[in-house]
């Protein structure tokens, strides 16, 4: 044995192998290899057992439950990789760790390919066996915790069935409650539904009254009171549930002895459940009290899901109780009305106006008893609207209804004598919690008297072609026949907001300035200023105003003078054109004139230049100057040709030339005209092709452009740069005056300085 510990290296015993209760299971047919082993694992708190042959292993390993097994690869004549093939056929969750001396790398490949998780060459290193052995169990550990974890999810799964099944039959109870319309009726249903969802088999529903709690239904063995008086006891669970708002859960009533009654004894087990019925408000309409539950005790998820029903019970328990309220008060209703002017109605909805109730009044202005438009017995109010104001009442209830808002109607109805009655209507829709209309409310008046003085009234403003209005010192218009219109308002547009608002804002000023004199007694005559129409547009509006004397009130008469405005304009136009029209004409005559004495002198000029050139060598520097000098006579008179043109005596020379050339020329001059403190940069394409313009036009137009340019430059001094390039327009592109520059191939001129501006 002493000699066999010499195949392990022991220099670091003091590693901890891991906690304790730690089962290594050692198979080798090495008796003091497997001692050794056992030697070195006992001390660092491992439980060990050594077997020497497979059949011992399998035969006394099993019951000793190892986490691991260090097995040699060679057990005398029997394989170690066959033994891990019997654990997996047995079931074993041991892990496997091969331990071989002259094992070869296949083999302990092979080994792992059969199982094991590891392996481990001999002499054993003490810190690799450690090592291995930490791995193992962090290995078990690992799979322990997956395990759990997937139990704990089934768990929860389980639960979370569970949860969605209850609350499916929730929807299911949910669904019937709106059914009932009395209480009596709701009771009983909604305490069943409780029990039913809750798996309770006894329970009761109290309803709060002002100074008690009263029973509705119950389900007990043992009768329960009838009235539970306010206020109630402190420390009971009835108590507990109203002052908190909250359910009410308890597991084991037995536990808390400080619990008083609410009422009755039915507990067969000792856990309960009080759920509040709350409404949008929060008080408390009633309480549902759950016990016997089938599987005793009730879980908090009962509690959770009880308290969804609850809240759904809540609601429709607000809507019984609002509908019982307005029953109960329709006769008061009906009492209070029959006293009212004009007559007052509770209708449906609907394209008859179903009336459920209408006051008797509405015989006074239709002629017809209200009995006959009640659930439309005899006729239904629609048919007595005229027929050419249903449409209209209906889509302005339906709109307000939309809203929710008040409706305000006007309109004429058919009175059983065969006259036709004005009618004033205001009402309101009513609904219902979820946002459903009930039904309508509202009170009709009869305005025929009223109507009439008022169609008198515009029948004279409806007259008058011209626009009349009344308004007021303060600047608001209260009254306007019906011509305003043609500038697009609306009478309750012009009404709706100060008129001063409408005036141009550069004629407010002395608009106010004429209120002021209309304020101090003085009529205004034939003011004038820019009223905006609807379309944002201006008008010009002659004014005659005067005021009412007594009434604080200003009467005007309006009319449009802007196509008056217009055609002044126009014609002061035209005599502003034919003014330039002669002023062009003249100046065209003076250019020609003084185009052909420049002219004149001109051929003087070129005469004598040509002259000089004749008795001068053409190599001499003076020959060279007088080209220069024919050559810029001759540009000067093609500027003579352009202003012959321009007044109109002589035609434009257009001819195909190349722009390359004229470029170069002009910078030549300008080379010898400009500071030295200027660089000119040019970069000339010369394959950009023919241009058709004329020349002498062309090389004002770039000289121009250059001198531009330089005298930007003329302090500082800079660059100019003269570039020309063929470009092709894809696309035609607008300039201006409505001219199009169509798609094709330009030359590209451009003129670029770093001067000033």
């Amino acid at each position: 044995m002493t000699d066999q510990r010499q195949d392990f290296a022991v220099a670091n015993l003091e590693t901890d192998p891991g906690p304790s209760s730690r089962r290594v299971m050692i198979i080798d047919d090495d008796y003091d290899f497997a001692e050794t082993l056992k030697d070195i694992l006992e001390p660092k708190g491992y439980e060990t057992a050594v077997y020497h042959t497979s059949s011992q292993a399998l035969e006394q390993g099993e019951s000793f439950h190892p986490h691991i097994a260090l097995i040699d690869i060679r057990l005398g004549r029997e394989s170690g990789i066959d033994l891990i093939k019997t654990f997996k056929e047995r079931g074993w969750k041991t892990l496997c760790v091969m331990v071989t001396a002259y094992g070869t790398l296949d083999t302990a490949v092979g080994a792992l390919q059969e199982g094991a998780y590891d392996y481990l060459r001999k002499p054993v290193d003490a810190m690799e066996l450690f090592s291995t052995l930490d791995r193992c169990f962090e290995k078990i550990r690992l799979e322990r915790e997956k395990i759990h974890a997937e139990e704990t999810l089934k768990d929860r799964n389980r639960e979370l069935e569970q949860i969605n099944s209850r609350l499916r039959l929730i929807v299911e109870s949910a669904h019937l409650l709106p059914s009932c319309s009395e209480l009596r009726q709701l009771g009983p249903l909604l305490l069943r539904e409780f029990l039913k969802n809750m798996g309770a088999e006894g329970g009761s529903l109290y309803v709060c009254r002002d100074d008690a709690l009263e029973l509705v239904t119950a389900r007990n063995e043992n009768p329960i009171p009838e009235t539970i008086p306010f206020p109630l006891k402190s420390r009971s669970p009835f108590s507990v549930a109203i002052e908190t708002k909250e359910p009410v859960l308890v597991r084991d009533i037995t536990e808390i002895p400080e619990i008083e009654s609410s009422g009755g004894d039915n507990y067969r087990n000792s856990s309960f459940l009080i759920l509040p019925l709350l409404d949008d408000k929060g008080v408390t309409l009633g309480l549902i009290a759950l016990h016997n539950k089938a599987i005793p005790p009730f879980t908090p998820q009962d509690r959770e899901l009880g308290a969804i029903l609850a809240s759904l019970s809540a609601e429709v328990l607000r809507e019984l109780k609002a509908t019982q309220a307005l029953q109960e008060s329709e006769e008061r209703f009906r009492t209070l009305v029959s006293n009212i002017p004009g007559t007052v109605y509770r209708c449906h909805l609907d394209p008859d106006w179903t009336m459920e109730f209408i006051s008797e009044n509405i015989e006074e202005i239709s002629g017809y008893p209200s009995s006959d438009f009640i659930q439309n017995r005899v006729r239904t109010y629609d048919s007595i609207i005229h027929p050419e104001d249903r449409s209209a009442v209906s889509e302005e209830v339906q709109e307000r209804v939309r809203k929710k808002e008040a409706f305000l109607l006007e309109y004429r109805i058919q009175h059983a004598d065969g006259s036709i009655r004005w009618v004033y209507e205001k009402g309101q829709p009513i609904f219902t919690r979820d946002g459903n209309v009930l039904w309508l409310d509202g009170a009709i008046f009869d305005i025929s008297d009223q109507k009439k003085l008022i169609q008198d009234k515009e029948r004279l403003f409806a007259l008058s072609i011209d626009m009349l209005a009344i308004g007021t010192f303060d600047g608001h218009l209260k009254q306007v026949n019906p011509a305003w219109s043609r500038l697009g308002w609306t009478e309750e547009e012009l009404t709706s907001k100060p008129w001063i608002d409408f005036v141009h804002p550069e004629d407010r000023e002395r608009t106010l300035d004429a209120i002021n004199d209309l304020k101090s007694g003085y009529p205004l005559f034939v003011f004038e200023n820019r009223f905006q129409c609807k379309n944002g547009d201006y008008r010009w509006i002659s004014w005659n105003s005067v005021p009412i004397k007594g009434e604080d009130l200003i009467f005007s008469v309006a009319r449009d003078i802007t196509d008056l405005k217009r055609e002044e304009e126009a014609r002061r136009e035209m005599e502003l054109q034919a003014q330039r029209a002669q002023k062009m004409e003249s100046l065209g005559v003076l250019a020609g004139g003084i185009a052909h004495d420049f002219n004149n002198i001109l051929s003087g000029i070129l005469g004598y230049t040509n002259l000089a050139l004749l008795d001068l060598e053409e190599d001499s520097m003076a020959y060279s100057n007088l080209l220069e000098v024919m050559n810029a006579a001759n540009r000067a008179s093609d500027l003579v040709q352009q202003i012959l043109a321009f007044s109109r005596q002589n035609k434009k020379n257009r001819r195909a030339v190349q722009l390359d050339l004229i470029l170069k020329e002009v910078l030549k001059l300008l080379r010898a005209s400009i500071p030295s403190t200027i660089e000119i940069r040019q970069s000339i394409q010369k394959d950009v092709g023919y241009v058709l313009i004329d020349p002498t036009e062309a090389h004002q137009v770039v000289m121009n452009l250059c001198t531009n340019a330089c005298h930007a430059m003329e302090e500082s001094g800079g660059t100019l740069e003269v570039s020309l390039e063929k470009n092709t327009l894809h696309e035609q592109i607008p300039l201006f005056d409505n001219q199009i520059l169509p798609a094709g191939e330009y030359a590209q001129l451009k003129v670029r300085d770093t001067g000033a501006g």
